[in-house]
């Protein structure tokens, strides 16, 4: 039976890392724009690589394009813990809902909430 919670654990990883990358990839693609909507401030381009979620420099990229999101308030930058917070509740996640996860001592979106804001940087990289 161990062999099999390893083998959820990987795929469980895997997925994750596929939605990061999703993310990312949606996130440097908003940031090339130069052309923005009255209302949504450009930022200077990054890469996808910029956006490193093995950090907190993804919640940097992620607040530079912020406004592409149609996101229904300014995520909280006082610390990683509000941001994460924050977006998860901009996401439409209840507080203390599916939205956040604490792994490994580690507080993050759980895997629901990043393919929610994948879709929804997917969406504003599309129509942008």
């Amino acid at each position: 039976m161990t062999d099999m919670t390893n083998v959820d654990e990987i795929t469980e990883e895997d997925s994750r890392t596929q939605l990061q990358e999703r993310v990312a990839e949606s996130l440097a693609e908003l940031s090339e724009a130069s052309d923005a909507p009255v209302g949504v401030q450009t930022c200077a381009p990054f890469t996808a690589v910029e956006v490193s979620f093995a950090s907190e420099e993804w919640m940097s990229r992620l607040g530079d394009v912020q406004g592409w999101l149609k996101l229904e308030y300014d995520l909280s930058t006082t610390d990683a813990a509000s941001f994460i917070t924050s977006l998860a509740a901009a996401l439409r996640f209840e507080p203390g809902a599916t939205g956040t996860e604490t792994v490994s001592n580690v507080f993050q979106l759980t895997e629901t909430a990043l393919e929610r804001l994948s879709e929804r940087a997917e969406y504003a990289a599309r129509v942008h």
